[in-house]
């Protein structure tokens, strides 16, 4: 009331915790002969809890010849008769790495 004023110093500690990106099951990708398949990576199976953006970087080993997998998570592929046919009796496994904030190192 008699314009006083008091001031203190305080110091804020804030520890930032950047969780990693949690990959549920993904729904398989089942492809056809003789034409381009697509699939998109449901953005509510591979989420960053938080909210950073994600982008998506293909193991390149795993990748089947011909086939893109885009940093939004779309793939495509148009398999060979030769692939396709080996995919009857044996499944293919695509991997790829989830990246949180791909911005910064």
């Amino acid at each position: 009331r008699r314009g006083e004023t008091a001031s203190q110093t305080v110091t804020f500690r804030v520890q930032h915790v950047n969780r990693p990106p949690v990959v549920d099951d993904l729904r398989p990708f089942y492809v056809r002969a003789r034409g381009q398949n697509t699939y998109k990576i449901d953005g509510n199976v591979v989420r960053d809890e938080d909210g950073d953006p994600l982008v998506f970087v293909p193991v390149a080993e795993t990748l089947p010849e011909g086939a893109k997998l885009t940093s939004a998570g779309d793939v495509t592929w148009t398999p060979s008769q030769n692939q396709f046919n080996q995919l009857k009796s044996k499944p293919a496994y695509i991997e790829f790495w989830a990246e949180d904030q791909p911005a910064k190192t």
